[in-house]
């Protein structure tokens, strides 16, 4: 059975490269089913595709909260949110989590790291702080 993602990024050249990127993948099969690039169509493309991983950039649009993150896991209680930004900050972090997201991972992490993300929060683990992470890219990030 594959792992089934929505991408909702503000750039689609940024979700063309990252279909590309993730759909050659060797593990388990990874499918992206949808994407959007506003926080608006996030809700009902959703609603309809019922994918098991939502990578959300946190910068989407220039209204995003992280309230919002919250309200789409309260809708959704089955949705596992990973966000992403451009590069790897602690406050980000802590945001992420405290919104309910499983993961956090930067536009320009490597394909190696990108597959783990998913796997671990597809398995129900969370890698905010990346630690968790088997061959941590990060090793002493949130120790």
């Amino acid at each position: 059975m594959a792992i089934r993602l929505f991408l909702a990024m503000r750039s689609e050249l940024f979700i063309k490269s990252f279909t590309r990127s993730i759909s050659r993948n060797t593990k388990q099969p990874i499918t992206v089913v949808g994407s959007c690039e506003t926080t608006e169509e996030i809700e009902p493309l959703f609603k309809h595709l019922k994918p098991d991983i939502l990578i959300m950039d946190i910068k989407i649009s220039n209204n995003f909260t992280f309230s919002q993150m919250r309200r789409l896991i309260l809708q959704f209680p089955q949705i596992k949110i990973i966000g992403v930004s451009a590069e790897y900050h602690q406050d980000i972090a802590q945001l992420l989590e405290q919104a309910g997201s499983k993961a956090y991972l930067r536009r320009n992490d490597d394909k190696s790291t990108i597959e783990n993300l998913i796997y671990e929060v597809w398995k129900g683990n969370t890698a905010i702080y990346r630690v968790n992470l088997p061959n941590n890219p990060y090793p002493n990030f949130g120790q």
